[in-house]
């Protein structure tokens, strides 16, 4: 199970990898809602970065 520091870590990260395929099937079924479901995809991780970092403390990602 996840703590709330490593959602705050991986949950923005998910979100922002889910976007750009998302906007891709999107925009094979209707091409007009390709950029608004990428502008959704990037404020759900906006929001989820926000959260983690309000509620959570934020986190650190080492690459090291």
């Amino acid at each position: 199970m996840l703590t709330g520091q490593q959602l705050a870590v991986i949950a923005p990260l998910l979100l922002a990898l889910l976007a750009a395929p998302a906007a891709v099937f999107a925009g094979l079924l209707r091409p007009r809602s390709a950029a608004p479901t990428g502008a959704f995809c990037a404020a759900l991780a906006f929001l989820a970065t926000l959260l983690g970092h309000l509620f959570w403390g934020g986190g650190v990602v080492d690459v090291a």
